[in-house]
């Protein structure tokens, strides 16, 4: 027969069993934290650094001074925000690293056996952001070279598109198909020529709202101390960011240092530009001979001129003016432009928007411009 268990010795037994596996639980919550650097809490914003230094800047060092005022930046606190860097250097393989208050922190490895232009790479380091730090929302700035529309490797002048790695780029159709559907709340373009028309609406379903430059912006970029606190905020004032970045570059005291052009595009109206413009071509206006279309390039054979500009030019009669300049003042949020480009070309015309005129000697081929669905759906509809 079993004894008999006493009231208090069963409460002494409950007892021990509770703390028994009380401290099974901690054992295990402490196994399951310390087997993962991977934190799961979810910030208000991942805002990802996408940086292609493997060429010409990242030879000048200018990705390491940007990093240095990344740091210093986060210093001043984050507001529950996260800060992340894909760095892919001159000189050591690829990283993508969190900068926080206390520095720096590799959070992955990668191969450079693959080019950061590829499509495969870059899908990859955004998987890896969500994974390592998932957010309420996300912002991407785009640190490398670039050249708008154009094609890449199409003739011996190696137009870049986005990013130079090694000498290899991405096309903005390839650019757009990574991503969109990404859940990005802002892209801000780093690099130059991106305010470009045809680009933009290449990645209209990309995010709301995008920032970039219709010039060859200086190399010393974005000036990350001033605007990276703006993006912490719980408001990403974007507008301000734009303005931070021309002020910095209009208040340079040499004319040539003093060269710069922002705006800020709501990305939500580029279909109703898009069929302004269409409207506009349509009209099959033949160009007078002495139209001089504001260009934003140097060199002898520029491709990129101002959208609003052209758009009147092809109306000549005025037919569209009204809906040329709304469509264009509800797209363009913000737009600043220094009074020359690198000193030399005067900017009288910048609606913020750059485009490309199509004409007998350079074909929509050239470049690969007839790969635009600006093309396919606004000019050759």
């Amino acid at each position: 027969m079993r004894r008999k268990v006493s009231a208090d010795e069963y409460l002494l037994v409950m007892l021990r069993k509770i703390t028994i596996l009380f401290v099974a639980f901690a054992v295990m919550g402490l196994s399951f934290g310390c087997g993962s650097d991977k934190p799961q809490s979810r910030s208000q914003r991942t805002i990802l650094v996408y940086m292609v230094a493997a060429n010409s800047l990242g030879s000048s060092g200018f990705d390491k001074v940007d990093i240095e005022e990344m740091k210093a930046a986060s210093k001043k606190g984050t507001n529950n925000c996260r800060l992340l860097v894909y760095h892919n250097s001159m000189d050591e393989p690829p990283v993508l690293m969190e900068i926080t208050s206390a520095g720096e922190k590799v959070l992955a490895n990668y191969s450079d056996a693959e080019f950061s232009t590829s499509q495969s790479r870059m899908n990859e380091v955004i998987a890896d952001m969500k994974e390592f730090a998932p957010a309420n929302e996300y912002g991407l700035i785009l640190w490398s070279h670039a050249s708008a529309w154009e094609a890449p490797k199409i003739d011996p002048d190696k137009p870049k598109s986005f990013g130079d790695d090694r000498n290899r780029e991405m096309s903005i159709p390839s650019l757009a198909a990574v991503l969109k559907g990404k859940g990005f709340s802002f892209v801000y373009f780093d690099c130059c020529y991106m305010a470009n028309v045809e680009t933009l609406y290449e990645l209209r379903d990309v995010a709301p709202v995008m920032a970039g430059s219709t010039i060859e912006l200086p190399a010393d970029g974005m000036p990350y101390e001033q605007n990276l606190p703006l993006m912490f905020e719980k408001t990403v004032n974007l507008k301000k960011v734009c303005e931070n970045t021309f002020n910095y570059y209009n208040s340079k005291p040499s004319s040539t240092q003093r060269t710069c052009t922002m705006s800020l595009i709501d990305m939500t109206k580029l279909n109703e530009l898009a069929d302004v413009c269409r409207r506009v071509y349509a009209l099959h206006t033949t160009l007078p001979d002495d139209f001089a279309p504001q260009r934003f390039q140097t060199g002898d054979k520029p491709l990129l001129f101002d959208l609003a500009q052209y758009m009147h030019a092809l109306d000549a009669n005025g037919q569209y003016a009204a809906q040329i300049a709304k469509a264009i003042g509800d797209a363009v949020l913000y737009e600043a432009h220094t009074d020359r480009i690198w000193g030399a070309i005067e900017i009288e015309n910048n609606c913020g928007l750059s485009c490309y005129i199509v004409n007998a000697t350079d074909g929509p081929a050239y470049k690969g411009y007839d790969t635009l669905q600006w093309w396919k759906n606004v000019i050759n509809y």
